[in-house]
């Protein structure tokens, strides 16, 4: 997947996202972690999630790698 296609990914994990870590009932240490590491001062709950899958895709390109399997 390409970073571009992480739009994709918004509408569904991003809401999932939101609701299990509360980021819509303002689960102010996941924001103030996401504000912090992004080195943005005010993000909102879709930023954040946002944030949130972009670290994620960062990470897994990192450490796991796609093969063909036949």
């Amino acid at each position: 997947m390409t970073e571009e296609d992480l739009v994709s990914l918004h509408l569904r994990l991003g809401k999932h996202i939101l609701n299990r870590f509360g980021l819509f009932f303002k689960n102010k240490e996941l924001m103030a972690s996401c504000s912090f590491v992004s080195g943005k001062k005010d993000l909102h709950e879709g930023d954040d999630s946002a944030f949130i899958i972009q670290k994620v895709w960062e990470q897994l390109r990192e450490t796991h790698a796609l093969r063909i399997v036949e």
